[in-house]
């Protein structure tokens, strides 16, 4: 019987050998064919109860007597919760063998709650809607041995 370490080495070097073996990959830098076109679309989820402090002091739930540094994480104050869900719409066309363009197209809704503000406001804080569309410019510079590709990007 082999023992769960040795099974995670073995693993581990059965993936490292896949790095060694020649193929044809595409991925982040290879461009795509002249005339096709790449679509993705990804989903993303974040809740939290924390914060990172902006100016430092003290009385914040759990434990008020610990006092907090700007930049150290606490959490919200009047049981605070924040959530957030997005979807990031990704399209690139190959303009030629060595040329793409694509661009990216985020939508969110992001919620924000207290007890302060239920009391006070009845209702959750909430933003939807699209955010800063960004747009790339993908050339590879090298075909064969070595993949090179330079990106340039922007936000609008």
């Amino acid at each position: 019987m082999y023992t769960r370490s040795r099974k995670h080495t073995c693993l581990i070097l059965f993936l490292g050998t896949l790095f060694l073996l020649p193929g044809d990959l595409l991925a982040g830098a290879w461009t795509l064919p002249r005339g096709h076109l790449w679509t993705k679309l990804t989903f993303m989820y974040q809740s939290t109860n924390e914060e990172y402090v902006s100016v430092g002091g003290a009385g914040r739930p759990p434990d008020p007597s610990i006092t907090y540094q700007a930049g150290d994480r606490a959490r919200y104050r009047f049981n605070g919760n924040y959530n957030s869900r997005a979807f990031f719409f990704d399209i690139f066309y190959g303009v030629t063998d060595r040329i793409d363009v694509g661009a990216q197209v985020p939508f969110f809704r992001q919620q924000f709650q207290d007890a302060s503000i239920l009391t006070g406001f009845g209702e959750p804080r909430t933003a939807t809607g699209f955010s800063d569309i960004r747009g790339f410019f993908k050339y590879r510079a090298f075909q064969k041995h070595l993949i090179n590709t330079l990106t340039f990007g922007f936000k609008a």
